[in-house]
């Protein structure tokens, strides 16, 4: 396989991801081809120039080009991969219980990638029919290189970076999901706390099984496609309890008279003591939130609700220079040293983040000395360069 479609035009860091993947492959000596899913049907005559029969692949992330798209997908006559025999690797990087209806009409040759070992679990047990066992964390990018990989620039020290303390992401109140909370009666609103407040209390739990154990106790036995069903319902529970964590560590550093640099959207809905101590920036591409990155000292994770995996934000803090302060997940655990190449905290005492906070930021020398440990590990091990080379292998196990 020397081929492989890509897909750009639908969420921006997927077409991140997916350029950051071809620029590697491309070094590796593949050709590679954008699907512009904006513009679907103008693709379709050099996609299907493109394509050599045998030598082909696609990969995609979060089931881009193969949910259905017109002029991809056909009801009579299906995918245009299943016509032309095309495997495709689609890279999920959200629970699987996002995406039940879109499995329904993957294609027949069709390799499903996950990014937390327990979501790779889940797809076993629920999805025991596709290839699902494969789990590839995101990468990282380094910015100091050039389009071609050949240059790099120094960083900037710790000590000359403009910014304090920056957070990357998105945040939707909590209270917006309540209308899915509360559609169906007092009964249902109180089973859905039920697990809300379960998981809040223990953080450590992996949410379909939190899901699971609350309806078995509250209905009994079911059928494994029963509650395979029930899990695609409860979407809002993970962005709940994934908004909730977030807020709270936002709030804690910001009410401890922090500034927190943000670049993403919806924080003007925080609930806090001190929003002027949040300095919004608005929504970036990937590429400004990496420069920005690279100017900050301290860079803020909170995870998805991912118990045995890993997020983006970490290796691109790294791979930039900047110290990562997350959550811990069994497999960062395995993966990174407290205090030696990252800072944990832990979501049942987020109120320590504005101390870890208080003393890297007096001491230049030891941020400067986690900083480059983290880089040396992460620059040989989670680059996207990396990971495209263990994606190779994940592709030639199968021809």
């Amino acid at each position: 396989m020397k081929k492989i479609i890509f897909f750009r035009g639908a969420v921006e860091s997927q077409e991140f991801f997916s350029l950051q993947l071809s620029k590697a492959f491309e070094l590796m000596g593949y050709d590679t081809f954008f699907v512009n899913l904006q513009n679907i049907q103008g693709s379709m005559s050099k996609l299907t120039s493109f394509i050599e029969n045998g030598e082909t692949i696609a990969i995609s992330f979060n089931f881009n080009g193969i949910a259905g798209e017109e002029f991809l997908y056909d009801e009579n006559d299906g995918s245009f991969f299943d016509i032309n025999k095309i495997p495709v690797y689609n890279i999920v990087v959200d629970h699987p219980f996002y995406y039940h209806d879109y499995l329904k009409i993957a294609p027949k040759d069709y390799h499903h990638i996950n990014i937390d070992l327990f979501h790779q679990k889940y797809m076993k047990k629920y999805f025991p029919h596709i290839d699902s066992d494969y789990f590839l964390p995101l990468g990282g990018t380094d910015i100091r290189y050039d389009e071609e990989h050949s240059k790099k620039f120094p960083f900037l020290s710790q000590k000359d970076r403009d910014t304090d303390i920056i957070f990357t992401g998105n945040f939707t109140h909590p209270d917006t999901f309540d209308k899915y909370i509360e559609r169906n009666g007092d009964d249902y609103t109180r089973f859905y706390h039920g697990i809300i407040d379960d998981l809040l209390s223990n953080p450590q739990k992996v949410l379909e099984d939190v899901i699971e154990e609350h309806v078995l106790r509250e209905i009994g036995e079911v059928s494994m496609d029963e509650m395979r069903d029930v899990m695609k319902n409860m979407i809002f529970i993970d962005l709940y309890v994934r908004f909730y964590e977030r807020e709270k560590a936002v709030a804690a550093i910001v009410d401890a008279g922090y500034k927190l640099h943000i670049i993403g959207k919806g924080f003007d809905a925080i609930h806090c003591k001190h929003p002027e101590n949040i300095i919004e920036h608005g929504f970036k591409n990937s590429f400004t939130c990496l420069l920005r990155i690279a100017d900050s000292k301290l860079s803020l994770n909170v995870m998805p609700w991912f118990k045995n995996g890993a997020h983006d934000r970490i290796y691109n803090s790294m791979l930039n220079g900047a110290i990562s302060i997350s959550d811990d997940s069994i497999f960062l655990r395995k993966e990174f040293e407290d205090k030696k190449d990252i800072m944990f905290y832990s979501l049942e005492n987020i109120g320590i983040i504005p101390d870890l906070i208080n003393d890297l930021l007096k001491d230049d020398d030891k941020r400067q000395e986690i900083a480059y440990t983290a880089y040396e590990k992460t620059i040989i091990r989670d680059s996207w360069d990396i990971r495209a080379k263990t994606l190779e292998r994940i592709i030639k196990s199968n021809e």
